[in-house]
């Protein structure tokens, strides 16, 4: 039974570590624009403010956006908008590119208006949208959740470990007492 616990709680402290490198990923690697972003992929939560740029979304959505240079007309982009202290994400359809060195300028069409967005400001097209997880890395990745869900299970598992060691080096230490005690009754028999 104990050794069917201790696989138990093996696997148990693996996953979490696990979920805590990625958590910590995902705060570590927000880019400059306030999102994560991972290479090419982009996650993007949705909460009350974005809900209302993004039409195709709602709160507590997460959307992943692939950047890739095979943008082509009439695909819709997502890309990064300034909106006073804050960005935030919005969506429309490329209707034209221009291509020049070392940068693109996507032409997309805002509220009747043609306006140019450098390839800077576009995160990509949509790879996936799930809903509600987006809600959940909001939550995870705020103070409170990332004490609760985060430090607190690592100080959980740094305190079983230490445990474990207590434990493996006083049953160690009582069994080379005992160890030595049967040496020497073996030499005094002899």
């Amino acid at each position: 039974m104990k050794k069917v616990l201790s696989i138990v709680l093996g696997i148990l402290e693996f996953l979490v570590i696990i979920y805590i490198i990625f958590i910590t990923s995902c705060i570590l690697c927000i880019n400059k624009f306030g999102f994560t972003q991972f290479g090419n992929y982009t996650l993007v939560t949705i909460d009350n403010l974005r809900s209302k740029y993004l039409e195709e979304s709602k709160k507590g959505d997460l959307i992943i956006t692939e950047y890739s240079e095979d943008i082509s007309n009439g695909d819709k982009i997502y890309y990064y908008e300034s909106l006073t202290k804050n960005y935030i994400v919005k969506s429309s359809k490329v209707e034209e590119i221009l291509k020049g060195g070392d940068q693109n300028l996507y032409t997309v069409e805002i509220d009747g208006k043609k306006e140019s967005i450098p390839d800077t400001r576009v995160l990509g097209i949509k790879k996936n949208k799930y809903h509600n997880l987006g809600g959940i890395l909001i939550f995870l990745k705020s103070r409170i959740g990332f004490l609760i869900f985060v430090l607190v299970p690592i100080m959980f598992i740094f305190i079983y470990q230490i445990y474990e060691l207590v434990i493996v080096i006083r049953y160690d230490k009582v069994d080379e007492d005992d160890e030595d005690k049967k040496n020497k009754k073996e030499i005094e028999e002899l």
